[in-house]
């Protein structure tokens, strides 16, 4: 069995996999070395992956070295498939992982991951598993907070599922404005890489990917679990390097 753990900006989540099929996953608000070793009674891990996107897990990616000699993803690791980014040791360990997933998912098919987290990310893999780059914009909680922030008088709200599609009151518009705005942005962006990429293949990912799904006007796949499934294809990759 193997040990994916991603730990992103505001959340630590923790996979276990056999071959290809997940087992038992978890979210954490933080995690340590104990916690994890509770959490992982009677599962007999044999190799363990870890993405660090905030550097600042000192003692927990400790842990999983000294335990399961873990591998780090970075940007020099073993992938399944080629980055042509120009600038990979920039690239997010979490857009490395989405991009594995969904090129595993949809291997000869050119395909567009969509991580709808802190930051919104738009990754593109061309057929054959190439990676090429994409975009980064702010994800909705980061609207919502600068909205707040840099202004005098607007409230800081969160969104709800029903949201107008016209604000009646100054919390509803702005609900309006950065949902429906998020959404109008992964429309344009799926219609703009439809254009050079035919039969191209969508898949949603992330924390707010469950706001946004039915307001895409594309088909698109969700894919809840797809960074953990990145990270365990990359392990289940340099496993099959080392035999």
């Amino acid at each position: 069995m193997r040990l994916i753990v991603d730990i992103g900006n505001s959340k630590v989540k923790t996979a276990i996999f056999q071959e290809n099929s997940c087992r038992k996953t978890a979210q954490w608000d933080s995690l340590g070395a104990n916690k994890l070793e509770q959490w992982l009674e009677d599962f007999p891990i044999e190799a363990a992956i870890y993405s660090d996107v905030r550097g600042r897990s000192q003692e927990l990616t400790q842990f999983l070295q000294s335990r399961f000699a873990a591998l780090a993803l970075t940007h020099d690791t073993p992938l399944p498939i080629t980055l042509a980014y120009r600038s990979p040791e920039t690239l997010g360990k979490d857009r490395i992982a989405g991009a594995v997933g969904g090129a595993a998912l949809y291997p000869d098919e050119a395909v567009l991951v969509i991580d709808l987290g802190t930051s919104i990310t738009y990754d593109m893999v061309e057929p054959g598993g190439r990676f090429v780059g994409g975009q980064i914009t702010p994800g909705l909680h980061m609207r919502f907070k600068a909205l707040h922030t840099f202004t005098g008088k607007l409230p800081l709200v969160g969104y709800e599922k029903a949201v107008p599609e016209i604000g009646y009151n100054t919390a509803t518009s702005l609900q309006s404005g950065v949902v429906w705005g998020v959404a109008h942005e992964v429309n344009g962006f799926i219609h703009q890489y439809q254009n050079t990429y035919a039969g191209l293949k969508v898949i949603l990912t992330g924390g707010d990917a469950p706001v946004l799904v039915s307001r895409v006007k594309y088909q698109i796949f969700a894919v809840p679990q797809l960074i953990l499934s990145g990270l365990n294809k990359i392990l289940q990759y340099n496993v099959e390097l080392d035999k």
